[in-house]
């Protein structure tokens, strides 16, 4: 990571937190009149990802009915690929028609983690379509609520900072790199395999997995980017006027335990095409209207 990419984070980490506020899977699953039962599993599509119902969301956040059990992987990502609706991200330069062995290969259940911010909203739009919900990035407010899933210490599982509770730098039961896994370093136009496959680590009590550490995950609440330099450094930085600033929780496989938790954000600058400048992961919420 260059130095800038350092100084970029540093500085969203310091900024961000004073912004802050269908098929049903066969398995373990109550259907109620149409919805799941709390805690329960439900597909909107054959081709849609895992969402898992959560209990009723406090006041003041939107009426969010499930959300995703996993970061967006690119299983899933892909099926919307093949459908025409959402494209492969820039860095991948070939099509599904032009090369379908590669694609295949890229059936895994790893974290798609180089979507731009339009592709992220494709694919929220492409689940609603689906789902007769909306569905979109959460809020702040939003991840801190799924993510602390009514746990009052600094992580879901407490406040014990252990390393084997999630994928983190000093994690030593799981394997943070693709080699591990089978992945080799030659082949070209491949994704970013870092992390571990999702879901090696237990959930937290929504039933929701990889909350703390694996990859960072993105919130929606954007704000000006060129504010930011000029508010944190007096700096008036051209190339960022215009900008987008995105907020990212829960840490990655790079952050030691005890520097992330719940609250710990980071960020990422979209450019003028929605690219963001650090990789970034996606889950979905799918809410209703409050009445």
């Amino acid at each position: 990571m260059s130095f800038l990419k350092h100084i970029l984070l540093a500085i969203l980490g310091l900024t961000i937190s004073s912004f802050c506020a269908a098929e049903t899977k066969q398995v373990g699953i109550i259907e109620m009149e149409g919805l799941t039962a709390v805690g329960g599993e439900r597909k909107f599509c054959k081709e849609c990802p895992v969402f898992v119902r959560v209990p009723q969301a406090p006041e003041g956040l939107r009426r969010i009915k499930y959300v995703a059990k996993y970061e967006l992987t690119w299983t899933d990502y892909l099926k919307s690929v093949s459908q025409g609706k959402c494209t492969m991200p820039g860095n991948l330069t070939y099509s599904l028609e032009a090369d379908p062995i590669t694609i295949k290969q890229l059936d895994i259940r790893w974290t798609v983690v180089s979507l731009n911010i339009h592709q992220m909203r494709c694919y929220a739009d492409w689940v609603a379509t689906h789902a007769g919900l909306k569905v979109d990035l959460p809020t702040n407010d939003e991840w801190e609520w799924f993510a602390r899933a009514e746990s009052v210490g600094k992580y879901p599982w407490g406040d014990d900072p252990d390393p084997e509770k999630a994928m983190v730098y000093e994690t030593r039961s799981h394997s943070s790199f693709g080699f591990a896994y089978g992945f080799g370093s030659t082949q070209k136009n491949w994704p970013e395999h870092s992390g571990g496959p999702v879901g090696l680590f237990p959930p937290n009590n929504f039933g929701l997995y990889d909350i703390i550490g694996h990859h960072a995950e993105i919130t929606k609440d954007s704000f000006d980017a060129f504010q930011l330099f000029k508010d944190k450094l007096g700096v008036e930085m051209k190339s960022m006027r215009g900008r987008l600033a995105y907020p990212l929780y829960g840490g990655s496989h790079l952050d030691q335990i005890e520097k992330i938790g719940i609250k710990r954000t980071g960020g990422a600058i979209a450019d003028f095409d929605g690219k963001l400048s650090t990789t970034a992961a996606l889950r979905l919420v799918a809410y209703e209207d409050r009445r």
